[in-house]
């Protein structure tokens, strides 16, 4: 039984407790996202980091569209929005016409 005891304490105890905190601590981050430069050549600025929630709540955006916009033939989409595709999908490195760079 002291044997049982020793067991419980030492090792399943501390074990359980290191894993509640991992988890926690996981489940605790904030959404970081990016904004990948990988498509210059000769990129000025590193990689921006932000909070995206964080970031939408100061500049006041609502809107997913107000960034992540959808544009086809020339003509705003409304209520859609770019959210899974790069800005390098639509946007060159230069300015082509009326799409700007």
């Amino acid at each position: 039984m002291k044997a049982l005891k020793f067991l419980l304490r030492s090792l399943i105890v501390p074990s359980l407790l290191f894993v509640i905190g991992c988890l926690i601590n996981a489940f605790s981050q904030e959404e970081m996202q990016f904004v990948d430069n990988g498509d210059f050549d000769n990129p000025q600025r590193p990689v921006a980091l932000f909070t995206h929630d964080e970031h939408n709540e100061i500049a006041e955006l609502e809107d997913c569209a107000e960034c992540h916009h959808l544009y086809e033939d020339g003509q705003l989409v409304e209520d859609e929005s770019s959210e899974d595709q790069y800005c390098a999908d639509c946007h060159a490195l230069k300015p082509e016409g009326s799409v700007p760079s």
